[in-house]
C-alpha cells in the first residue's frame, strides 16, 4: 500500500514539475521567438521576400524569421516526445531510483572524465545563458532594478562562454585523438564511440523519427538502440552544432563587435541561443530527470551507472553485449563515448 501510494506521489510531483518546466520553455519561447514573429512589420516583410542573396540586410530580416519559425517547430517536437515519454513511463513512477536504493544490479555508462566534462558544461552555459539574458533585456527598466551594470554582465558572459566553449574544445580535441587511434588500430568507430553510429540514414530516422512515432503510439515496433538512446544522440549532435554556431558568432562579435555583418551574426547568437536554453529546458532537464521513473534526478550525471533492468529496457543492444561481457551479475563495463 505504502509503495504505491509513493508511486502515485512521484507521478503527480513528477506532472507538477514537468508542466511547470516545459511551460517555462514555451515561455521563453513565445517571448523571444513568437512574438518577434508575429510582429514583424511590413518593411521588414518587404525585405525578406524582396530576395537578394548578396545583401547583409536582407540576410539578417531572413534568418530573424527563420529562426523563429525553427524555434518554436523544435520545441514542440521536443514537447510532443517529451510528453510521449512521461505518458510512456507514467506507470513506471519512480521504479529506477527504487530499484537503485534495493541495490539493483549497476552498469558503468559514462566515465568519470565524462561526468565532469558534464557538470563543467553545464556551470559555463548558465553562466553565459542567465547574463546573455539579461545583456539582451538590458533596456528593459524593471530587468535593471535586479540586474549587474552592463559590463559586469558582459565580463560574466565571456567567462561562461569561456568556460563551455573550452570544454566543448578539450571534448573534440581528447575523442578526436581517440578517434585516430581508433582507426589507426582498426577499430571502427561506431564500434569504438557508440554516438557516432547517428550518422546512418537508418539509425537517425530511428532516433529523430520512429523513437517518437513510438512513444506516442503512431508506431507498435519500439526502435532499438545501442549505448545511447535516440533522444541522446539527437541532444548530443544538435548540442555539438549549436556549440559550434554560438561560439563562432560570439568569437567574432568579440573581436569587430555586434554590428559586423550589419548585425547578421548577432541574430544568430541570440537565436541560436534563446533555441539552446528552450530545448535544454524541455529535452534535457524535463526529458532526462522529470520523467516519472526517474524523478526527480537521474542519479547517472554523478556516478556514471545505470541498472541493468534500465539498459535492458532502454537500451537492448547494449544489454547483449553486456550478458556477454559481465554476465549482467554485477557491476563492470565501462566504455568510451
Amino acid at each position: 500500500m505504502r509503495a504505491v501510494v509513493s508511486q502515485r506521489a512521484t507521478l503527480i510531483l513528477a506532472l507538477i514539475a514537468t508542466t511547470v518546466t516545459l511551460g517555462l520553455s514555451w515561455a521563453i519561447v513565445y517571448f523571444f521567438a513568437y512574438i518577434p514573429l508575429v510582429t514583424i512589420d511590413i518593411p521588414n516583410i518587404d525585405k525578406i521576400l524582396d530576395v537578394n542573396l548578396g545583401s547583409t540586410l536582407w540576410w539578417r530580416a531572413f534568418l530573424h524569421a527563420a529562426y523563429d519559425v525553427f524555434i518554436i517547430l523544435v520545441i514542440a517536437y521536443t514537447s510532443i516526445q517529451t510528453i510521449g515519454k512521461f505518458i510512456y513511463c507514467a506507470n513506471k513512477a519512480g521504479l529506477w531510483r527504487q530499484q537503485r536504493k534495493s541495490k539493483g544490479v549497476l552498469v558503468r555508462k559514462f566515465t568519470t572524465w565524462q561526468i565532469v566534462q558534464h557538470h563543467l558544461f553545464i556551470i559555463g552555459f548558465l553562466i553565459a545563458a542567465l547574463s546573455g539574458i539579461l545583456l539582451y533585456q538590458n533596456n528593459n527598466p524593471y530587468w535593471k532594478l535586479i540586474a549587474p551594470s552592463r559590463e559586469t554582465l558582459i565580463i560574466l558572459h565571456l567567462i561562461g562562454a569561456a568556460l563551455f566553449g573550452g570544454i566543448a574544445l578539450l571534448h573534440a580535441a581528447y575523442y578526436g585523438v581517440q578517434a585516430v587511434m581508433a582507426k589507426a588500430s582498426g577499430i571502427p568507430l561506431r564500434q569504438a564511440f557508440p554516438i557516432t553510429r547517428f550518422f546512418s540514414f537508418k539509425e537517425w530516422k530511428k532516433a529523430a523519427i520512429d523513437n517518437v512515432l513510438w512513444q506516442i503510439g503512431l508506431r507498435k515496433e519500439k526502435p532499438l538502440f545501442y549505448k545511447y538512446n535516440g533522444e541522446q544522440m539527437l541532444e548530443y549532435w544538435l548540442t555539438a552544432a549549436g556549440v559550434v554556431i554560438i561560439g563562432g558568432t560570439g568569437i567574432i562579435m568579440a573581436l569587430y563587435g555586434p554590428a559586423v555583418l550589419d548585425g547578421v551574426l548577432w541574430v544568430i547568437h541570440v537565436k541560436e541561443a534563446v533555441l539552446a536554453i528552450s530545448s535544454i529546458i524541455a529535452g534535457h532537464i524535463t526529458y532526462v530527470h522529470l520523467i516519472p521513473s526517474m524523478f526527480p534526478l537521474d542519479p547517472s550525471i554523478f556516478d556514471g551507472k545505470v541498472l541493468v533492468e534500465r539498459v535492458k529496457e532502454e537500451n537492448p543492444l547494449w544489454y547483449e553485449e553486456l550478458k556477454k561481457e559481465i554476465g549482467v551479475e554485477g557491476e563492470g563495463g565501462e566504455s568510451r563515448g
